[in-house]
């Protein structure tokens, strides 16, 4: 299963570009599958480093799976997080 790497709501440089780089650490450095994704619109600086440095822009999501593998970055608040982020697993 691929791992989502996501940070914050209103993603900023921090939350995009660490997304970015941890999810090419997860897949290139320890061997997993493992993809970047924003929880909205990056703000213009981040927009601005993604073209200028020849990045795709991530894919945007809304939500998450529940049992869908993911790592986030840049942030600590809950309510900054997709809502169904600790829904549980159905066995």
């Amino acid at each position: 299963m691929t791992t989502l790497v996501f940070g914050h709501k209103s993603p900023d440089t921090d939350a995009t570009l660490s997304a970015i780089i941890w999810a090419w650490y997860l897949t290139n450095r320890r061997g997993g599958d493992a993809e970047p994704r924003l929880l909205g619109e990056p703000n213009t600086e981040a927009a601005f480093l993604l073209q200028h440095w020849g990045f795709a822009k991530p894919q945007i999501i809304a939500d998450v799976e529940a049992g869908q593998n993911v790592v986030i970055v840049d942030t600590n608040n809950p309510a900054e997080l997709p809502p169904s982020i600790n829904d549980p697993v159905a066995l």
